[in-house]
């Protein structure tokens, strides 16, 4: 069984992540985002300032750690963020969002 980064170790690797590194957006992702009026803006930003609430879960099939994040837009909207963390390939894919209060 693989060892879970801290929290806060991963949170610095997501961010570092999301500025320099590849991020992705899932089919399913883009048609929830739509569905839920979400901005991809809003959940880059929901994702650089969130924090992680669920997780680190490892994925055996994707070989990469999934988290919630639970950030807020610029406008100071709640937003929950389901993210794929792959710190090998140094790539973020967005699994999907979602509204929060």
């Amino acid at each position: 069984m693989r060892r879970a980064p801290g929290r806060a170790q991963l949170t610095e690797e997501i961010r570092r992540i999301l500025e320099t590194g590849f991020f992705s957006f899932t089919a399913h992702e883009g048609e929830r985002s739509r569905e839920r009026r979400i901005p991809h803006d809003s959940i880059v930003h929901a994702i650089g300032s969130g924090r992680i609430v669920e997780g680190p879960e490892w994925n055996d099939e994707f070989e990469n750690w999934k988290v919630r994040i639970d950030g807020q837009t610029v406008d100071g909207e709640g937003l929950s963020i389901i993210l794929a963390v792959d710190l090998v390939a140094e790539e973020l894919t967005l699994i999907t969002a979602f509204w929060t209060e």
